[in-house]
């Protein structure tokens, strides 16, 4: 076989050198982004799929913005305020939240903190804990 074929999913490259296939494909991958076949131009059978790979610069770009990112995030709105709450000495209780927020019946303990990790304290760096004072349930959060 001395020549074969490449192609992307949309759009016929023509015919190469079967020694420079992989090359021209790799390059080709690489600028358009997209995955180059090389086929048999008898039979159309698939030699070969080249994928395009991500460069030494984007792949630099990409570790250090997944970070910075995350850095950024800090709590909006109702959240910020029921943190504040929380955070004083003697915590908050289910009534003050209840006052602040006008929410009837909300899962304190549950938006604080759960299984899935995915509450107030869990989502911003908070330890979270429940307290009995004078018989009376507080919720308190602290910086970890």
């Amino acid at each position: 076989m001395n020549t074969v074929v490449l192609a992307t999913a949309d759009k016929d490259l023509g015919a190469v050198p079967a020694k420079d296939a992989t090359k021209h494909a790799q390059e080709h991958a690489n600028e358009t982004g997209k995955p180059v076949t090389v086929r048999d131009p008898v039979t159309d059978k698939v030699i070969r799929t080249v994928k395009p790979k991500k460069s030494a610069k984007a792949k630099a770009k990409a570790k250090t913005a997944k970070p910075a990112a995350k850095a950024e995030r800090k709590p909006r709105g109702m959240v910020v305020k029921i943190l504040a709450l929380a955070s004083r000495k003697g915590g908050v209780s289910p009534a003050e939240l209840n006052k602040l927020t006008k929410w009837t019946g909300a899962p304190w303990k549950w938006l604080f903190s759960n299984p899935k990790g995915n509450g107030y304290a869990d989502r911003w760096g908070y330890k979270f804990k429940v307290a009995q004072v004078d018989g009376e349930t507080r919720y308190c959060v602290t910086p970890k």
